[in-house]
């Protein structure tokens, strides 16, 4: 009261307003708080404690906008002023101008060289801006500046583990004393180096431990959510993730976050609310929120084509004025009549994932005389699969820990003719590196099932059939180029064993897709197979996910509730190693291609298996997956045009009983003799598309 009066007559002490502000935070009354700071700054506006006060709660309210406003006016008065200058560059920080924070504190520096938080603030807009070096040389000057504040060793792991450098990380931190190594940010920055070694499980133990230390810290929440993912644990990580939101509910990250889990659930509707809330209306987007709008929303047909090809195309235009323009051009670049075209492949999945298994047949077969392949990886795991795949090409680079502009200028030096990125809007996807132009020819290919919209994107390889179901959004958005006899080839090195039906059995029918792709109208769709077929069969039900009890549960509660009978549903367990994954395909007779998100390296195991597969022609290339496969592999016979075909053709198999060993390697004899068992037919349609998009551009 004494305040309100004393404001009312324009007499007011400072110290009064700074402590009754600081009162009502302490009290959680932080409107009042607003309202008071407001009221008082008309009057003492030359009070710089009292304004630093109020930025600082509307910084942690999230109004950055009226922190600027305050903090600009402060300055206009003392624009000198150290405490002003800190409080501008983080709010230039939480508003993501990372160049006007590196700025602000590069100026707060000039004016204290010692200044310990323009150390912390200028490393923080350096990491943001992706001068990893740079940041790393401040951190470590802020370390040998200020050797007892333990934020310094923080955040130089945290930029060798960027950087890649983990050995040089594991030094630093093996020469920490016991003390330093119990606190809080040093056991962050050691979980991160652990993720980023991809060392799981320890790293889950220690962040499940550093989630109760520090619970309002979301990162905790996150990368704890992030390692049970990795191991298979999708429902546990989806609980942690709601646990960070009860105690930060406005977090946009972890509602991202939430909404990935919940994809991975088979709840996309959920999840791409969770994903277009996170996004704030697409204001501030980044690569990882695109890609999750992107993947949920043309996967499940929940987002329409043209509102998906907007939202690129206007974070495209905001990475690229960020930018320096197109890369390729900048270069001096080699006679291409005295040299084979340069070609590169980009994928984070050059391992033993299904992008990984198709694109090697492809880089084994191509003409080296017509063609110099160079890899770029841009994922965090390798194998032995990774390997074999290096050895293929003639050169290899690997942008995983290089910022987009980096990368982008890496293989601009590289001189590539043409750049096939095979991720689309997958995990660890660089599509960044794509919009600065690093070649002058950039092509989508095989490992995502529609368009990016980018207009950087030259071209969307495919076949005939695989575009077949497209509406006119997508099939404008890039040159479709075709493939003829089908876009991809399977051909595994070693072929597993057709065994025999050991014993008299039940037909069963089989589904070893991931159970994210069992949408509610799939299982209807399943169910009516089911009770159509009017017999005894059963349905056997196999995906990675299923390493968690939890998740086979919440599958057969949703199948029954659909009216399947308890007994005609199987769960198979989560097996290591693909001999063990294949041998479980003798065990089914009919394989289920789901929809609307059909298979493809599903469907190709079960064929080589001599599984027959279902499959219904969809809408868009994420309908027609399968369809393509079977067509050109000459098995027409069992794509139906609409559900109730699916069905028919569901039991006229299952009037012809069990394939015998010897049917069943013929149906695998089939697929091989095809122009999909044929890598080399691919390796030169692709070389010919190749040569004749670069002939088009050059002519």
């Amino acid at each position: 009261m004494l305040i309100e009066e004393c404001s009312k007559k324009g007499e007011i002490d400072s110290r009064d307003a700074i402590n009754l502000g600081g009162l009502l935070r302490q009290q959680g009354r932080l409107k009042e708080a607003e309202k008071h700071y407001k009221n008082t700054l008309e009057l003492i506006p030359e009070c710089i404690q009292l304004r630093a006060n109020a930025i600082n709660l509307f910084i942690e309210a999230r109004k950055l906008e009226e922190a600027e406003n305050l903090n600009i006016a402060g300055l206009k008065l003392n624009p000198e002023d150290r405490t002003l200058l800190e409080t501008f560059g983080r709010v230039s920080l939480g508003k993501q101008e990372y160049q006007k924070a590196k700025s602000t504190f590069e100026k707060l520096l000039k004016l204290d060289k010692h200044n310990i938080n323009g150390f912390l603030g200028l490393g923080q807009a350096m990491d943001a801006l992706g001068n990893w070096e740079e940041a790393l040389e401040i951190f470590q000057e802020m370390k040998k500046l200020h050797p007892k504040d333990e934020r310094g060793t923080t955040n130089q792991l945290l930029m060798l583990q960027r950087l890649g450098r983990h050995r040089e990380a594991e030094v630093i931190y093996a020469n920490l004393d016991p003390n330093q190594k119990a606190s809080v940010q040093i056991k962050t920055a050691l979980a991160n180096l652990l993720m980023d070694k991809q060392d799981n499980e320890t790293a889950e133990r220690l962040l499940s431990n550093l989630c109760m230390e520090d619970p309002y810290n979301s990162s905790h929440w996150l990368n704890h959510a992030a390692t049970l993912k990795a191991l298979k644990h999708n429902n546990a990580s989806c609980r942690v993730i709601k646990e960070g939101i009860k105690r930060e509910p406005l977090n946009s990250d972890l509602k991202l976050a939430l909404g990935q889990s919940l994809a991975e659930m088979g709840r996309h509707k959920a999840a791409i609310s969770c994903v277009l809330e996170a996004s704030n209306n697409f204001n501030s987007m980044n690569a990882t929120y695109l890609t999750n709008i992107q993947f949920i929303g043309a996967g499940y047909n929940l987002i329409e084509s043209i509102e998906r090809k907007r939202i690129a195309r206007e974070w495209e235009g905001k990475t690229q004025r960020e930018g320096v323009g197109a890369l390729w051009g900048d270069r001096i670049r080699s006679n291409m009549r005295k040299r084979p075209l340069r070609i590169g492949y980009l994928s984070a999945d050059f391992t033993t994932h299904p992008v990984g298994r198709f694109i090697y047949p492809v880089l084994k077969n191509h003409n080296k005389n017509e063609v110099t392949v160079v890899g770029i990886t841009c994922g965090p795991h390798e194998d032995i699969l990774t390997h074999k795949i290096r050895m293929e090409c003639d050169e290899w680079v690997n942008i995983n820990y290089r910022t987009d502009l980096e990368a982008a200028r890496i293989l601009s030096d590289k001189q590539l003719d043409i750049l096939v990125e095979l991720g689309g809007y997958t995990a660890h996807n660089r599509l960044g590196v794509l919009v600065h132009k690093p070649a002058p020819l950039q092509f989508s290919y095989l490992g995502y099932y529609a368009p990016t919209y980018l207009k950087c994107i030259d071209g969307w390889i495919g076949d005939k059939e695989l575009f077949g179901g497209l509406n006119s959004t997508d099939s404008e958005s890039h040159k479709l180029l075709l493939v003829k006899g089908g876009y991809m080839s399977f051909f595994p090195e070693a072929m597993p064993k057709i065994a025999a039906i050991r014993e008299v059995r039940q037909l069963q029918f089989g589904c070893f897709n991931h159970a994210r792709k069992l949408t509610h109208e799939c299982i209807e769709l399943f169910c009516n197979v089911m009770r159509e077929t009017h017999r005894e069969t059963k349905l056997l039900l196999k995906s990675i996910s299923f390493v968690e009890k939890v998740e086979q549960h919440r599958i057969k509660k949703m199948f029954a509730e659909a009216g399947l009978a308890e007994d005609k549903l199987i769960t198979l367990p989560w097996v290591e190693g693909w001999d063990n994954h294949m041998k479980m395909y003798n065990e089914i007779d009919i394989a289920l291609d789901p929809i609307p998100y059909g298979g493809a390296t599903t469907t190709c195991e079960a064929l080589i298996m001599g599984v027959p597969v279902l499959s219904l022609a969809g809408e868009g290339m994420v309908g027609r997956l399968s369809t393509s496969i079977l067509i050109n592999a000459g098995l027409s016979k069992w794509v139906a045009k609409d559900k109730i075909e699916y069905i028919n053709k569901a039991k006229s198999i299952c009037n012809n009983n069990h394939l015998s060993k010897e049917e069943r390697e013929q149906v695998r004899y089939q697929l091989m003799s095809s122009s999909l068992g044929d890598p080399k037919r691919l390796a030169r349609e692709l070389e010919k598309i190749y040569d004749n998009e670069q002939r088009l551009r050059n002519s």
